[in-house]
């Protein structure tokens, strides 16, 4: 692999400077008798030869050898000032390609390092993904000898359940192909994960003419995620057997016939059932929770058997473990009160939950609207209650936080906004 500093070393770079040099000597002295114009025109290519390959000061000393021979056997010293500089200007000429090159050589070299360091392998084939030439880094990889895995040969090499695409690939992003697979280790002969991201490269046509994958060893980032879902699933299992407990515990626990105390502990276990989705949603969000999830999660149980009765309508939106938590106790409130006198009371009553983002450069805005139709006119309160504070606290934690109540004739309409900072994009 040729380095930064150049591929080729002084003595032969010298070598090289110097046959081009003694070959146009020689010719120009034998064509000398036939034409001297047709003479000097050989000291062009070996200036040039000089240039690419020795640089600023084996070019300078052909370039006076070129000169000096020229004045002393062809066209004194008028003619050689002219040859001189028409020489000058060659040397110039291959001296600026020579250094656009070395510029161009060092970028590649740069990126077959950085991919070096950073993939296991390279691998360009057309694009249906048939390999048309020997790959050594591949082979490597999967221990398969050329031509063994030409054409789609290389394919034994990957687990047979990856040789389709599996729901939840991340697919093309940004022109990136990306697929994750299990190819078959040749030092151990077990499975391990790669991923190909993979880019088309286009014909004279621009119709796509070959692919350029790239593979990144992503086995150690998927067994960590694979244990760690396997942790999550037994957190979210003990999670709910522990809210089980508590509402076993609060129903037996209550004497019978008591009105006040028995609408007590179902006003409890309503709110203790929307804390537990938003905790749910927290252990399956990783700290963070998807507004959509928590909203369905709380909501369901007051759908009843007929599921259209509250709609939800939304992008994929997460938010942090606190405000997911105090949006599931709203959601509650709000559909408790539209149970005892909003939209759910009649029997062609709806609710529409959903919630939009808005671009504000490094920010975004984000809106959950609860809006009741069908029902029974709404009327605003005489005084706040619990309920209402519940509400009004869902953005108190994030920026410009707002709370909206509208009491119109159609339903109560209510808008919870707030300013965020925009998620970044997530790796791979």
């Amino acid at each position: 692999m040729p380095t930064l500093a150049g591929g080729l070393s002084f003595r032969t770079r010298s070598l090289i400077s110097g046959l081009s040099l003694a070959l146009a000597i020689v010719l120009a002295l034998a064509f000398r008798p036939v034409s001297p114009e047709l003479a000097l025109s050989f000291f062009f290519p070996s200036l040039m030869m000089a240039g690419l390959f020795g640089g600023a000061v084996l070019s300078a000393v052909a370039l006076a050898v070129s000169v000096l021979t020229a004045a002393f056997f062809f066209t004194g010293i008028s003619g050689s000032v002219l040859f001189f500089f028409a020489l000058l200007i060659q040397t110039g000429l291959a001296l600026g390609m020579r250094a656009l090159f070395r510029e161009s050589r060092r970028w590649g070299v740069r990126y077959r390092r950085l991919i070096d360091a950073v993939t296991a392998a390279v691998v360009i084939s057309d694009r249906m993904g048939q390999i048309r030439q020997p790959q050594p880094e591949f082979e490597k990889l999967v221990g398969m000898a050329w031509p063994e895995y030409a054409g789609f040969g290389w394919l034994k090499a990957v687990h047979p359940d990856d040789l389709k695409i599996a729901p939840g690939e991340p697919g093309v992003r940004d022109n990136i192909l990306r697929r994750t697979i299990r190819l078959r280790d040749p030092k151990t002969n077990d499975w391990r994960w790669f991923q190909f991201r993979s880019i088309s490269i286009p014909g004279r046509d621009g119709a796509p003419e070959e692919m350029i994958s790239a593979l990144f060893d992503v086995h150690r980032q998927r067994l960590q995620f694979e244990q760690s879902e396997i942790q999550v699933g037994e957190l979210r299992h003990r999670w709910k057997n522990m809210m089980a407990v508590i509402t076993s515990l609060a129903t037996s626990s209550q004497p019978d016939g008591d009105e006040a105390v028995e609408a007590y502990v179902k006003k409890l276990l309503g709110r203790l059932n929307a804390f537990a989705a938003a905790g749910d949603q927290a252990i399956a969000g990783g700290q963070m929770i998807d507004i959509g999830g928590v909203l369905n999660a709380t909501l369901a149980p007051f759908a009843g058997e007929n599921p259209r009765r509250i709609v939800f309508d939304g992008p994929s939106c997460f938010v942090s473990e606190e405000t997911g938590a105090a949006l599931a106790l709203a959601a509650h409130e709000l559909a408790t009160n539209a149970i005892k006198y909003g939209a759910l009371s009649a029997s062609g009553g709806w609710v529409s939950v959903r919630w939009t983002t808005e671009d504000f450069g490094k920010d975004e805005r984000v809106a959950v609207e609860w809006t009741e139709s069908g029902g029974p006119p709404a009327s605003e309160p005489n005084r706040e209650g619990f309920g209402m504070r519940v509400i009004r606290f869902v953005p108190a934690r994030e920026r410009n936080g707002k709370v909206d109540l509208d009491f119109r004739a159609e339903g109560l309409l209510c808008r919870i906004t707030f300013l965020r900072e925009k998620p970044s994009l997530p790796p791979g």
